[in-house]
């Protein structure tokens, strides 16, 4: 909190004394906010398959995930900003990660989801994309949800009017389908001499 002293003086008319009191002192907080969707906090993911005529992971097909996010607060150091990206249960990141913006740090957490870490002076990144890989048990129908969430939490340094207003987030997510591999198919075909096979061919 900040300090605010109160002084008061009084004087008499007539014969012009003044007595100032010994000055009062009142600690104020100030209540810290953290910057939200209106102040310029966003996160965008965008997820593909290899790019194949169907459009959907099969078992095993490697795709991409591109995320974008920003933050309005991101010069005093008052925040920390982190973005978390969801990767459904099954699905495994490509490892090591491609290299980050500078500013960014990415890693694969233990739940196997990818978290970045966005330093001070680092207002956000754009299109940063990584592989997946489908896992060998996709089936036709299956569907998988992908999600990304931006985290701006504010750091105070006194005491806090309201602490709920510290923490602000913005969610997007990008839906996926899978399809199982199609059996192959075999056929033989016998040529014959006029129809007939002979016994010792």
């Amino acid at each position: 909190g900040g300090d605010i002293s109160f002084t008061a003086t009084a004087e008499d008319p007539d014969s012009g004394d003044r007595v100032t009191a010994a000055p009062v002192g009142a600690d104020v907080n100030v209540d810290a906010i953290a910057d939200g969707l209106g102040d310029g906090l966003f996160v965008t993911i965008d997820v593909n398959d290899s790019g194949d005529a169907d459009s959907e992971f099969s078992p095993g097909e490697v795709g991409t995930v591109k995320v974008s996010a920003g933050f309005g607060d991101s010069s005093d150091g008052s925040e920390v900003h982190t973005v978390v990206v969801d990767v459904p249960a099954g699905f495994s990141v490509v490892q090591p990660l491609p290299a980050t913006p500078a500013g960014v740090s990415a890693l694969v957490n233990l739940d196997g989801d990818v978290e970045f870490t966005v330093a001070n002076g680092t207002s956000g990144f754009t299109d940063y994309e990584f592989q997946v890989v489908a896992p060998d048990s996709v089936g036709d129908g299956d569907n998988f949800t992908f999600a990304a969430t931006a985290t701006s939490v504010e750091v105070p340094t006194d005491a806090e009017c309201d602490e709920e207003n510290n923490q602000a987030t913005a969610e997007d997510s990008d839906n996926t389908a899978a399809s199982s591999a199609e059996a192959p198919q075999v056929g033989l075909l016998v040529q014959t001499d006029g129809g007939h096979v002979k016994e010792d061919a």
